[in-house]
Order: structure tokens, then C-alpha cells, then sequence
């Protein structure tokens, strides 16, 4: 996914859920959601409209190769 992320289609990130979601930092480095991180990043994409080229702003807390979730919006 990194190497070209708009080949994932909302649907592609729902079937996610079940291995967990992250983010591509402006570094290059993924970071993996906490559990509640994935909880709202599946209620947020259950809610978009969106088809394709799905971006996201999240806030939270980095904790080694993890973050904390506070916040997810789709764009």
C-alpha cells in the first residue's frame, strides 16, 4: 500500500479490519493503530462516502511503532 496508496478502495480498507489499520508517516515509517485506533478508523470508513483515494488526519500519540489514536477524519 505504501508504494502507491490510491490502488485502495474503501472497500479494500474495510477488509482490513480483521489485521488492524496504520498510517504512512511524512517519514516513510508505518505506524500501527491501538485497538480503539482501529475500532475508529472501521466506524470512520463505515461512514465515508467515499470510493476510492480515502485520506485521512489523525491525531494521537506515538508509542514506539504504534499510535494512540484520539482522532480520525476522513478527507
Amino acid at each position: 500500500m505504501k508504494d502507491n496508496p490510491d490502488t485502495h478502495t474503501r472497500e479494500c480498507g474495510l477488509q482490513c479490519a480483521t489485521s488492524g489499520f496504520g498510517l504512512i508517516a511524512a517519514d516513510g515509517t508505518f505506524l500501527k493503530f491501538d485497538q480503539p485506533g482501529n475500532d475508529k478508523a472501521v466506524a470512520a470508513l463505515k461512514a465515508s462516502k467515499a470510493k476510492d483515494h480515502v485520506r485521512a488526519t489523525v491525531t494521537g500519540e506515538r508509542k514506539g511503532d504504534t499510535i494512540a489514536v484520539r482522532t480520525i477524519e476522513l478527507k
